[in-house]
C-alpha cells in the first residue's frame, strides 16, 4: 500500500482556543483584533504600517489554505526532496531536513527537546541558504534566549548574512557577543562607521599623495636653481684668477687691494713710509694750493684813483699770508727730497715687494677657489640628497593619471581625484542613515522574536528592497506549540513557505480517543478542551507510515480524520495478543485496516517480518541515491547515504524469495540500506529494477517529521 493509496482526512476546520496570559506569540498592539469575548492577547502582525481601507477586504488567501486544508479531503501534493548529504546528521534527520527544505507550503517537526530543535534550524536554514542563494529566511521564536542561541549557531555554521532582530524591551547589548555582532544596530551603526573611516582615509591618503606631489613640485624647483648656481660657480671658478689679478692693479680701492697692501707694508715698512710720504706730499701740495689761492684772493685791485695816482693798496694779513705760502714751500720742497730718496730705497726693494705682492695674489686666488669649490660640493650632496627623496615621492606616482616628469598632468589628476573623493564623503554623510538601513539588505537570514516585527529596522528595510509580497522566502516558527491561528494566519502572510518546529505532537505521535498523552489546550468558560493549533496540523500533515507511541512502536496503513481516530476499534491479535490491531471506517463506509501497534520487546525487523508474510506489505524506506553493484551471485542495490552512516544496529530481513533487505537505525527511524537479490533465485538486473520501481515510493505528501534529542535513544 502506497502513500498515495492512503484515505485523506476528514477534519472540519475549527478555531483555536485562546492562548492563556503570557504566551510569548500574542502581544498587545493598537491593531489587535479580538476574538469574540477573549482578553486582548492575540493581534494582526504586521512588518510595518499597512495602508487601512473602508472597503471590503480581499480574500485572506493563507485562511484559504488553511480552509482547504481543514476540509474533509485536503489536498496535499506530493513531493520529492533532492537528497542531500548533511554533516553531523542521522539520515533521518537529514532527510527531514531535505523535506522540509523543499516542501512547497506548510511542514511541521515534532521535537521534544528544544536543543534538538535548535539545531535542526541550524541544519535547515544553512540547507536552505545553500540552495537559493537569493532566499530570504525569517527565524521566530517566542524567547529571546532561543533567538539569541539560534543566532549565535547560524553564525558558528559559517551563515554570516544574518540578522538579530530585537523587540523594543530587548538590549541591543546581547549575552552573546556574537549575536551583539550581528544586530541591527551594530550592522548598520558599524557599517557606516567602518564605510566613513574608509572615506576619510581615503582623502587622506589622496591628500598625502598630494602633499608629496607639492614636495616633489619644490624638489623640482629647489633642484633647477642648484643646477644653475653649480653652473655659475663652475664659470666663475674658471675666471677667479683674472678676476684678482685685475683687482690688484685697480685704481679703485678694494678690500682685497686694502689687504694687499697691507700685506706689502708689514714686509716692506720703507713702503709703508714712502707711501706715508707720498700721502703728505700730497696733503703739503693740497695746502699749497689752497693758500695761493686765498692770497690771490685778498690782493686788491688797483681802483680808479689809485690807478691815476699809482700808489697800489696793501694789508697786514696779505703778509702773513705769504710767510704760510713760503713756509709750505720749504715743507714742500723737503719732502720732494725725502720722497726721492724713498722711491730709490723702494726701488732697490722691487723684487721683495713683487714676490709678496704675487705671494698674495696666489693666497686670494686659493681662497676664493676654495669657498667655490666648498659651494659646489654642498650644491652636489644637497641635489644628491634631493634627487633621491625625488626618486622615493616619484614611486608614489607610478599611475596612469602621470608618471615619470609629467608632474603637471599627475598635479591635475590629483587635483580631481581628491575633489572627487571629498564629494564622495559629503554625499555619504547626507545619506549616511539611509545607507545604514540599505546595509540591512544585504542580510538574508532574520531570527528575532514576534515582538521585533514592530521594531527592528530590518523588517522596513527589507519591506522596501522588496519588489513583491511576501518579503520572505522562508518563515521557520520556533516553539511552535505556543502558536494560536490567528497568531499563525497573521506571522503567515510574512513568508510563502513555513515551517513549525517545536513539542508539537506532546509525548507520542497521536493516539486513538482522548487520552491523557496528548496535548489539549486548557478549555475557557466550560468549553470543550480542544487540541492545540499545532498539534490538529500536525495530525493533518503526518502521512508518516512508521511512529511511536511512547514505547511502542506504530506502522500506520492509512491516514485517518480526528473523527475516524476517535471511532478506531482496538483488538489484539489472537495468536500473538501482545500486537494490536486498530480498525477503522474508510469515507467508502468499509472497514480498514488503520493500524497496527506492536509491543517495545518487538524489533522493527519482527515487526517488518509480520506486515510482509501476515499483510504483504513491503514498506521500504530509503534515502539518497541508489548504487548498484554486481557479483556473480547477487545483485544489490545501495543506498550509500544511510548505509555507511554511523546508526547504530544494522541487521538483514528475508523478504521475497531471493530477496532481502538491509536495515539501519532503530525504530521508526530505520533505514533500507540495501537490497540484495539472489541471482540463483532468477533475478536479474532489470527484473531487480522492475521491483523496486514497484515498492519504493519517489514523493510523499507527509509533511511531518520527528526529530529525537541527540542523547535519547529510540527502538
Amino acid at each position: 500500500m502506497t502513500d498515495r493509496e492512503l484515505p485523506r482526512a476528514a477534519q472540519p476546520p475549527r478555531t483555536s482556543p485562546d492562548l492563556p496570559s503570557g504566551d510569548p506569540y500574542s502581544h498587545t498592539h493598537p491593531d489587535s483584533v479580538l476574538r469574540g469575548d477573549s482578553p486582548p492577547m492575540t493581534l494582526t502582525l504586521a512588518t510595518r504600517p499597512r495602508a487601512f481601507t473602508t472597503d471590503a477586504p480581499p480574500a485572506d488567501p493563507v485562511r484559504d489554505w488553511l480552509a482547504q486544508l481543514f476540509a474533509p479531503q485536503p489536498d496535499l501534493v506530493p513531493f520529492a526532496p533532492p537528497p542531500l548529504a548533511l554533516p553531523n546528521c542521522t539520515p533521518a534527520e537529514a532527510a527531514a531536513v531535505a523535506r522540509a527544505v523543499a516542501c512547497p507550503d506548510l511542514f511541521v517537526f515534532h521535537a521534544p527537546d528544544p536543543a534538538a530543535g535548535e539545531r535542526i534550524i541550524g541544519h535547515i536554514v544553512a540547507t536552505a541558504a545553500q540552495t537559493d542563494v537569493s532566499a530570504r529566511i525569517l527565524i521566530l521564536s517566542p524567547h529571546a534566549n532561543a533567538a539569541d542561541r539560534i543566532s549565535e549557531r547560524l553564525v558558528n555554521t559559517g551563515l554570516t548574512s544574518i540578522v538579530r532582530a530585537l523587540a523594543e524591551d530587548e538590549n541591543p547589548a546581547r549575552p552573546s557577543p556574537v549575536v551583539a555582532r550581528h544586530t541591527s544596530q551594530a550592522i548598520g551603526t558599524a557599517r557606516v562607521e567602518q564605510l566613513r573611516r574608509e572615506s576619510q582615509a581615503a582623502i587622506a591618503t589622496i591628500e598625502t599623495r598630494h602633499a608629496k606631489l607639492q614636495r616633489v613640485l619644490e624638489v623640482t624647483e629647489q633642484l633647477a636653481f642648484i643646477c644653475s648656481e653649480h653652473e655659475e660657480l663652475a664659470r666663475q671658478n674658471e675666471s677667479i684668477a683674472a678676476a684678482v689679478r685685475g683687482e690688484a692693479v685697480a685704481t679703485p680701492s678694494t678690500a682685497f687691494t686694502a689687504e694687499l697692501q697691507q700685506r706689502l707694508e708689514v714686509q716692506c715698512p720703507v713702503l709703508a713710509e714712502y707711501h706715508s710720504a707720498i700721502a703728505t706730499q700730497q696733503a703739503h701740495q693740497n695746502t699749497l694750493a689752497a693758500l695761493r689761492q686765498q692770497h690771490e684772493d685778498m690782493t686788491p685791485k688797483p681802483g680808479f684813483f689809485a690807478r691815476l695816482l699809482g700808489k697800489p693798496k696793501s694789508g697786514h694779513d696779505q703778509a702773513d699770508l705769504d710767510r704760510q705760502i713760503h713756509e709750505t714751500e720749504l715743507e714742500l720742497e723737503q719732502l720732494r727730497a725725502r720722497v726721492a730718496t724713498l722711491q730709490a730705497e723702494t726701488d732697490a726693494l722691487t723684487p721683495t715687494a713683487e714676490s709678496e705682492r704675487e705671494a698674495g695674489i696666489r693666497a686670494e686666488i686659493e681662497r676664493r677657489q676654495s669657498e667655490i669649490a666648498n659651494r659646489m660640493a654642498a650644491l652636489q650632496t644637497e641635489r644628491g640628497r634631493l634627487q633621491q627623496e625625488t626618486g622615493e615621492l616619484a614611486r608614489t606616482f607610478e599611475s596612469p593619471a602621470g608618471t615619470g616628469d609629467n608632474w603637471e598632468a599627475t598635479q591635475t589628476a590629483l587635483s580631481h581625484e581628491l575633489q572627487s573623493a571629498r564629494q564622495n564623503h559629503t554625499d555619504f554623510e547626507q545619506r549616511a542613515t539611509e545607507l545604514a538601513r540599505q546595509l540591512l539588505t544585504e542580510r538574508r537570514i532574520v531570527v528575532g522574536v514576534p515582538g521585533s516585527l514592530f521594531s527592528d529596522p530590518v523588517f522596513d528595510a527589507l519591506a522596501a528592497a522588496s519588489t513583491h509580497e511576501p518579503d520572505f522566502t522562508l518563515l521557520i516558527l520556533d516553539r511552535a506549540e505556543e502558536l494560536t491561528e490567528p497568531d499563525f494566519v497573521n506571522l503567515a502572510k510574512l513568508a510563502s513557505r513555513w515551517i513549525l518546529i517545536g513539542n508539537i505532537a506532546g509525548d507520542n505521535t497521536p493516539s486513538p480517543g482522548p487520552t491523557a498523552a496528548t496535548r489539549f489546550a486548557p478549555g475557557r468558560n466550560g468549553r470543550t478542551p480542544e487540541l492545540r493549533f499545532a498539534t490538529r496540523l500536525a495530525r493533518i500533515l503526518d502521512r508518516e507510515v512508521w511512529a511511536c507511541e511512547g514505547e511502542r512502536l506504530v506502522c500506520h496503513l492509512a491516514h485517518l480524520t480526528l473523527q475516524q481516530r476517535h471511532e478506531m476499534v482496538q483488538e489484539p491479535l489472537l495468536d500473538h495478543p501482545e500486537i494490536e490491531l486498530r480498525f477503522s471506517i474508510a469515507l467508502s463506509g468499509e472497514p480498514i485496516l488503520a493500524e497496527v501497534v506492536f509491543p517495545a520487546s518487538l524489533s522493527v525487523v519482527a515487526a517488518k517480518e509480520f506486515l510482509f508474510h501476515e499483510l504483504g506489505e513491503v514498506l521500504l524506506r530509503t534515502w539518497g541515491e541508489v548504487v548498484w553493484h554486481e557479483t556473480p551471485t547477487t545483485l544489490m542495490a545501495c543506498w550509500p547515504t544511510v548505509e555507511h552512516a554511523d546508526t547504530g544496529a544494522e541487521c538483514w530481513l528475508e523478504l521475497e524469495h531471493g530477496i532481502r533487505e538491509k536495515l539501519v537505525g532503530q525504530g521508526s527511524a530505520y533505514f533500507t540500506a540495501a537490497v540484495a537479490f539472489d541471482r540463483a533465485a532468477g533475478w536479474d538486473h532489470d527484473r531487480a529494477a522492475e521491483w523496486l520501481g514497484v515498492h519504493l515510493i519517489s514523493e510523499s505528501a507527509s509533511r511531518f517529521a520527528t526529530i529525537l534529542s541527540t542523547t535519547s535513544s529510540s527502538r
